[in-house]
């Protein structure tokens, strides 16, 4: 998930069910009010600001939205806490906002470095045990590929632990081997198998 949308918390976006629209209207808002050039009033001891829907639909014409339909979010927003509105009688009804308590939620981002805390924290969970506790006979572990006392590799199956028998014997350099098969032991288990019995040496 893409952590913002338009300046704000997208997982708060959705858990108040705002969509980009109701985004880009609420980004128009937070942008005028904060450049100093929008109309206030303080009203029982609160900044808000005046809104003309009119003004705002020319201002976002991608938005496609009429005065009615920026009055219906604006509306959407106020039900949500996320904006407060209040209605002054001067020269006609004007309307003010100012953000609500539940603006908040929108511009705390704190849940990014939780996430970054929890992918860290998984990082770590997911490594590879230890040569002693899967490979006590001295081989070890890289990435995808276990290294042979006898400088040879190939591929390992974390989970069983065993050896993908479709794998091909690999050089420390990279090139190709002829498969083995006959040299794979049948018997092989799952209990911390001796790896480095199941390949014949092969020199680099």
């Amino acid at each position: 998930m893409k952590f913002t949308m338009c300046g704000f918390s997208q997982p708060a976006a959705v858990d108040l069910d705002l969509d980009v629209r109701d985004l880009g209207i609420l980004r128009w808002f937070i942008d005028f009010r904060d450049s100093g050039n929008m109309v206030s009033k303080e009203i029982d001891g609160e900044i808000f600001y005046l809104v003309s829907y009119n003004a705002l639909a020319e201002d976002i014409t991608v938005l496609h939205m009429k005065r009615d339909a920026i009055y219906r979010r604006f509306k959407k927003m106020c039900d949500k806490k996320i904006l407060e509105k209040r209605v002054v009688a001067e020269d006609g009804n004007l309307v003010y906002f100012r953000t609500g308590e539940n603006y908040a939620q929108l511009v705390d981002f704190s849940f990014i470095d939780e996430f970054i805390k929890n992918k860290n924290s998984k990082k770590n969970n997911d490594h590879i045990h230890s040569n002693e506790d899967i490979y006590p006979d001295g081989d070890y572990i890289f990435n995808d590929i276990v290294f042979f006392e006898d400088d040879t590799f190939s591929i390992v199956d974390y989970d069983s632990k065993n050896v993908d028998n479709s794998a091909t014997d690999l050089n420390q350099d990279g090139t190709d081997l002829n498969p083995h098969p006959n040299d794979i032991n049948p018997s092989a288990t799952n209990e911390n198998p001796k790896l480095t019995n199941l390949y014949p040496k092969v020199s680099v």
